[in-house]
């Protein structure tokens, strides 16, 4: 499939999840997603990430029949699944 133009947190959600197929969690995300932030990312990471993925899904990967999708919950697991 051609390229997503993505911006930079949505982009590294996006290759982050792709690349995994087996899932990650909500920590490990995080983790990834604000690597290069010299504060580790907001003071509320989790809750910013679910904001984050929800847009992508929105704005960006439903239309091409994919959504990142979370289990719910505590330890959540992320997948990027087909509609």
């Amino acid at each position: 499939p051609p390229p997503i133009p993505l911006a930079q947190l949505s982009a590294r959600i996006y290759d982050y999840v792709s690349s995994h197929p087996q899932g990650v969690t909500t920590q490990e995300l995080c983790a990834y997603v604000y690597a290069g932030d010299p504060q580790g990312g907001p003071e509320w990471a989790e809750v910013s990430l679910r904001v984050l993925v929800w847009k992508l899904n929105k704005t960006h990967l439903r239309k091409r029949g994919l959504q990142v999708r979370g289990s719910g919950g505590p330890g959540s697991v992320y997948r990027l699944v087909t509609l």
